[in-house]
């Protein structure tokens, strides 16, 4: 592709679902802006739920690491995607909720690095009781983190994934209310942290 080219997204064939392991029904694109546009045709303007899955890395015939890019998956309700994944073998789920700005949704946080897990276990656990801490304080009252981990390859390294949950606790959007509570709450954590 040259400079300039547009990229031409791809709709997801059988085949591609075969290899990929996507869950089954949704509609399926390469692209995120086509899943977006593709949602609100679908669904009306904001309307649908789109799910990213990551694609699987392989070793090519001279084993270096190919990584490849996500699917984006449109489904009618979070019930409908959820229920496809369900199908699924739960070591084979790879998928996550592509959040729309300007969209209400629960209080999240990715926390990401590059390295091992194992190494970071006990900051997870201050930056966990952080989050619990400070919720507790703003809102008075517990909120059940649902927390899902993972890893992937990246330039010769595994990137560490912690994504976290805030349930109840629901935002009219994701760009000012949401990211300014986050922001407080990363404010009140260590600097090691």
């Amino acid at each position: 592709m040259g400079v300039g080219d547009k990229k031409v997204p791809r709709i997801l064939t059988s085949n591609d679902r075969k290899w990929t392991g996507i869950p089954g029904g949704g509609h399926w694109v390469d692209l995120k802006t086509r899943a977006k546009t593709d949602a609100d045709e679908m669904y009306g303007k904001g309307g649908g739920f789109i799910l990213a899955w990551g694609l699987p890395v392989f070793l090519d015939s001279k084993g270096n690491l190919i990584e490849l890019a996500n699917w984006f998956g449109v489904y009618a309700n979070a019930k409908m995607c959820f229920a496809a994944m369900m199908k699924l073998a739960v070591d084979c789920r790879f998928g996550f909720e592509m959040v729309r700005e300007g969209l209400p949704c629960n209080l999240y946080f990715d926390i990401e690095w590059m390295g091992c897990e194992e190494e970071e276990e006990t900051t997870i656990l201050r930056i966990l009781v952080g989050i619990q801490v400070y919720m507790r304080r703003m809102y008075g009252r517990e909120f059940a983190l649902q927390i899902t981990r993972g890893s992937l390859a990246k330039g010769g390294w595994f990137k560490c994934l912690f994504h976290v949950i805030v349930t109840g606790l629901v935002f009219d959007d994701n760009q000012q209310t949401m990211k300014a509570c986050a922001e407080s709450i990363q404010a009140t954590l260590s600097e090691e942290d």
